[in-house]
């Protein structure tokens, strides 16, 4: 009889079990104006103006950059990365290094 009493107050007390949902859960998609105008091309110059912004920091972004270590690529190479980073924007294309 002891033991059934207390499996009733210990089960009467114990912790409810609440689900509370994210608050973006049951938010409607976002509908944006601009979704359907292209992004625009990025240029040379304003790659390197971009880079001398930056503050030269050793330490790594979330995708595992530095801007010291890319302060250090000579600027004839980013030629090719402005092509690379049109053809990411046009495409929608994304590097796995980058992701």
């Amino acid at each position: 009889m002891a033991n059934m009493t207390a499996d009733h107050y210990e089960r009467l007390f114990e912790a409810p079990v609440v689900i509370r949902p994210h608050p973006y859960v049951d938010a409607p998609p976002v509908q944006w104006k601009n979704a359907a105008e292209p992004i625009p091309m990025v240029t040379y110059p304003e790659i390197v103006n971009i880079l001398r912004s930056r503050k030269k920091e050793k330490c790594l972004d979330i995708h595992g950059l530095s801007p010291f270590i890319l302060d250090k690529i000579p600027h004839n190479y980013w030629h090719l990365l402005v092509q690379l980073y049109n053809y990411s924007f046009t495409e929608g294309y994304i590097l796995k290094k980058l992701e």
